[in-house]
C-alpha cells in the first residue's frame, strides 16, 4: 500500500524554479508514494508561474495533487528577516510555514522543505516518523563561530539544541492544540532587534524542547560537511553516512547551485535535475573546485585540503 505524503514549501515568483526542482526530486525519488503538495505563495505570485509548476509536475500524473495557498501580506507584517541582509534581499515568505496549521485544518502533519533543497532518497522513512507529543522533527545546525552567548540568548543550553528549519516534519495537531504558531510569531515580533535568522531563530527559541532530532542525512547542509562543530554534534558514523549518502541536500546560505554549481559539493547534481524542467539553466565550466567538491562528498579531508591549497595558489595573481 502506497503512502500519502503531505509535502509543503513556500516561495515568491523568483524562487519558483528552485522550488519546482525540489518538488520534482521528491516525487522522482519517492516512487511508491502519492503526494498532496501545498505550495504557499505571496499575493503577487503570477498565474503563468503556477502553470509552469503544474506543467513541470504533470509527468507524475495521478500520484500528485497540487494546491496553491496565498498568504496575505498583513499576516507577516513587522516580522524579522535575516539580520545580516539588506532590506529587499530576502522576503518574508520564510514565515509562511508558521500558518500551515491555519491553512491546512484537516492535515495532522506535513513535511516542509525549503526551496533550496534536493531530495535524492525516498521520503517514506522520514514521513513515517512518529512525532508523539513533539511539535516537529529536524536536524541540528552546526555553525562556524560557536557563539555560546547567542545560544544562551535563545534560551538554549548548548549548540546541539539549535536546529535547521529547512527540513521539518511538523505536527500540526500539536501546533493547533498548544497555539505554537502564536507563540513563535510573538517571539519573532518581540525580539526583532537581535535575531539573525528570521523565523528559524524564533522556532528554535520556542520549540527546541519539543523537537525530535533527526539523523543528519535528512538535511545535509554545506556547513554540516565543512564545519568542525559537526564532529561535536553528530556521531562519527552518522556524519560519515550523511556526507557520503545524503537523503536531502540543503544548499543553504550563499552557495546556491543556480548561481554557481561549483560552489557546493552537490551543486552539479542540482543542475542535472534542473535541466529536466522548463526553466533555463546556465552552464558553468568545470574547475579544480569541482575536484575539491568530489573529495568533500567522499569525506577525504586531507586530500581535499591539499587540492584547496593548490587551487588557491593558482588563483592568486602573480
Amino acid at each position: 500500500m502506497s503512502s500519502r505524503i503531505a509535502l509543503t514549501c513556500s516561495s515568491d515568483d523568483g524562487y519558483a524554479p528552485h522550488a519546482t526542482v525540489m518538488l520534482s526530486s521528491a516525487l522522482r525519488n519517492t516512487p511508491r508514494a502519492n503526494f498532496v503538495i501545498h505550495y504557499l505563495t505571496d499575493p503577487d505570485f503570477p498565474e503563468a508561474t503556477r502553470a509552469l509548476v503544474r506543467q513541470s509536475l504533470a509527468r507524475y500524473g495521478k500520484r500528485v495533487e497540487l494546491h496553491f495557498h496565498t498568504v496575505p501580506d498583513e499576516w507577516v507584517r513587522d516580522l524579522p528577516l535575516f539580520g545580516f541582509m539588506k532590506p529587499g534581499e530576502i522576503r518574508p515568505v520564510m514565515w509562511y510555514r508558521l500558518f500551515l496549521p491555519r491553512l491546512l485544518p484537516d492535515e495532522p502533519k506535513v513535511l516542509y522543505l525549503d526551496c533550496d533543497t534536493l531530495v535524492i532518497d525516498s521520503l517514506e522513512w522520514l514521513w513515517q516518523r512518529a512525532l508523539g507529543e513533539h511539535a516537529l522533527a529536524a536536524v541540528s545546525n552546526p555553525f562556524w563561530d560557536g557563539d555560546n552567548s547567542w545560544y544562551a540568548k535563545l534560551g538554549l543550553s548548548g549548540p546541539e539544541q539549535y536546529f535547521n528549519s529547512g527540513v521539518m516534519l511538523l505536527n500540526l495537531e500539536r501546533f493547533r492544540a498548544a497555539q505554537l504558531t502564536e507563540a513563535v510569531l510573538a517571539h519573532g515580533r518581540a525580539n526583532a532587534g537581535w535575531t539573525r535568522f528570521g523565523d528559524q531563530d524564533s522556532l528554535v527559541a520556542v520549540l527546541h524542547g519539543q523537537r525530535l532530532p533527526l539523523p543528519p542525512r535528512w538535511n545535509v547542509m554545506r556547513i554540516l560537511m565543512m564545519a568542525p562543530q559537526s564532529r561535536q554534534l553528530f556521531a562519527a558514523a552518522d556524519l560519515e553516512d550523511a556526507i557520503r549518502r545524503p537523503a536531502i541536500i540543503h544548499f543553504e546560505g550563499s552557495t546556491k547551485p543556480w548561481v554557481n554549481p561549483a560552489k557546493h559539493p552537490y551543486g552539479r547534481l542540482h543542475a542535472r535535475y534542473a535541466r529536466q524542467l522548463p526553466w533555463p539553466v546556465a552552464h558553468t565550466p568545470w574547475t579544480l573546485l569541482d575536484l575539491e567538491n568530489l573529495l568533500t562528498r567522499l569525506n577525504w579531508r586531507g586530500l581535499r585540503g591539499r587540492v584547496r591549497k593548490l587551487r588557491q595558489r593558482l588563483e592568486t595573481p602573480h
